[in-house]
């Protein structure tokens, strides 16, 4: 049985060489403040890894990430990666599943936004668009896509 499990630092750090997109940032950049790093796992198997941040605004860059003061709450995957197929689309549907879960006790018109800060590539649209993310935002060196809570 897959789960969707919150993960610390120590727990992260073994991972972050892998990360395709964002390997610069420290872990423990993406496990403290505003930020929280998920895995999928089968077993003691990690089969994927997200990483994201709570902002108050749509981010266009990493400095964004750390963004506080805005009136909405928007939680930003800024990378995620795989180690099995199909992997990368279910840690996607799990984080969204969570995020209802956790605001489950109010109105959803005051859910929170999954918007990412995404990398400027063809593999990266594909992959958002390819999993039912809309293309809101194209930067100077990111794109936004937005996973709309239904």
């Amino acid at each position: 049985m897959r789960n969707f499990v919150h993960l610390d630092t120590e727990q992260l750090a073994p991972y972050i060489k892998d990360d395709p997109v964002r390997p610069h940032l420290s872990v423990e950049y993406r496990t403290t403040g505003r930020r929280k790093a998920f895995a999928l796992v089968e077993g003691s198997e990690v089969l994927a890894i997200i990483c994201c941040s709570y902002t108050t605004k749509v981010p266009v860059s990493e400095e964004d990430l750390n963004s506080v003061g805005g009136h909405e709450m928007i939680v930003s995957p800024y990378t995620v990666w795989s180690y099995k197929k199909g992997a990368g689309r279910q840690i996607i549907e799990c984080l969204m599943r969570f995020i209802k879960q956790e605001h489950s006790d109010i109105s959803e018109s005051y859910w929170p936004r999954i918007i990412t800060l995404s990398p400027k590539t063809d593999m990266a649209t594909k992959f958002h668009l390819s999993n039912g993310a809309i293309k809101i935002g194209d930067n100077e060196s990111t794109d936004n896509f937005e996973y709309l809570l239904v």
